[in-house]
């Protein structure tokens, strides 16, 4: 089989509101027989790489189901990366909570509110002490 290098750019996440808009539009390029962009592509093999066979995962992963809790307790890594995802677009100037909802909004990955509030948290106190050091 051939193995396909996704590359490509990155979607603005307001392209795709949820994982349904994003299998909607794979399989509309799949119907037209054309290859779906990388991005999705990307999203895609991941998600039924990273499920490892089992289905509830994937559906979590592929933002179709809520994982246990509300949370994504499987990335060690969620509070660095979901936390300056919000830092980001509040240094653009959104206002916090607005940055925080767009947060939720762009990933499919389900968790709550809050948990994103406390991964931020977590992220400015971590910046701030990285700042401090240097």
């Amino acid at each position: 089989m051939t193995k396909l290098d996704y590359g490509g750019y990155e979607a603005d996440p307001d392209d795709y509101p949820d994982g349904w808009s994003k299998l909607a539009t794979i399989a509309e390029y799949l119907e037209d027989a054309e290859i779906p962009p990388p991005h999705l592509a990307r999203w895609l093999g991941e998600a039924i790489q990273r499920s490892n066979k089992d289905q509830k995962q994937l559906l979590i992963l592929l933002g179709l189901a809520n994982a246990r809790g509300g949370q994504n307790k499987n990335n060690k890594d969620a509070w660095l990366i979901y936390g300056q995802m919000v830092d980001d677009l509040v240094d653009e100037g959104m206002p916090t909570e607005q940055a925080i909802s767009k947060v939720l909004l762009a990933t499919g990955d389900n968790f709550s509110r809050s948990q994103l509030q406390r991964w931020y948290m977590v992220y400015k106190n971590a910046l701030e002490a990285y700042h401090k050091i240097e």
